[in-house]
């Protein structure tokens, strides 16, 4: 009969097995858009065990062409969340979009930079700008990487009141910014109030729409 000790290398070897994972998903994972400008709605999904916290990247030269709401945001395991792009009038093409999120540990505010060590997921998909009227594609999923706490160097733990505060915090701040641009009181290409984000070498932060 096999006896497992908490010291040897084959116990840890499945402890560290049990580690709980998660990845996001996007459907639909590829969209056809106006090259005249247009909307894209998507849905992120947190598949696994744990909360995820994503944030939107564009590189430099998607930039000026897309705004994005939300630009970030948390997502409880089993959860989905729509995510809009808006492009604006530019060129023909297909832009290849980024998402990146890790496991949100207890205390963690998106406004901050990742967590220093943590496995960060990518989730790439693709939006398509056209001449004439965008295509109906058959809806398709992508899956992004699977991610684990492992390797987070964190010691900011709260209680669970204090992690939902941060949460609705982030969801109002947003929701306060949309309504700023549909009332006129702020430019639609401004930032977010986080700034650009060095996480990404070559890489900021989406903009609202």
């Amino acid at each position: 009969r096999l006896r497992w000790s908490l010291r040897s290398p084959g116990c840890r070897r499945q402890l560290s097995l049990l580690e709980m994972p998660a990845k996001l998903t996007i459907t639909p994972a590829v969209m056809q858009v106006s090259a005249k400008g247009g909307t894209t709605k998507h849905r992120l999904k947190c598949v696994g065990d744990q909360r995820v916290v994503f944030k939107v990247k564009l590189k430099a030269k998607y930039y000026k062409f897309y705004k994005v709401w939300p630009v970030m945001g948390f997502i409880q395991p089993g959860a989905t969340r729509e995510i809009t792009f808006t492009r604006k009038p530019g060129r023909i093409g297909k832009d290849y979009l980024v998402i990146q999120y890790i496991i949100a540990p207890s205390g963690y505010d998106p406004r901050e930079p990742f967590v220093k060590g943590a496995q960060i997921g990518k989730l790439i998909f693709k939006i398509e700008a056209v001449e004439g009227d965008p295509m109906h594609i058959e809806e398709t999923t992508y899956r992004g990487d699977v991610i684990t706490d492992a390797g987070q160097d964190w010691k900011r733990a709260v209680n669970r009141d204090e992690d939902e505060r941060i949460e609705r915090e982030i969801a109002a701040q947003y929701d306060q910014l949309r309504a700023d641009v549909d009332q006129g009181n702020l430019d639609i290409g401004a930032e977010t109030p986080t700034g650009r984000s060095q996480e990404s070498e070559g890489a900021v932060s989406g903009v609202i729409p």
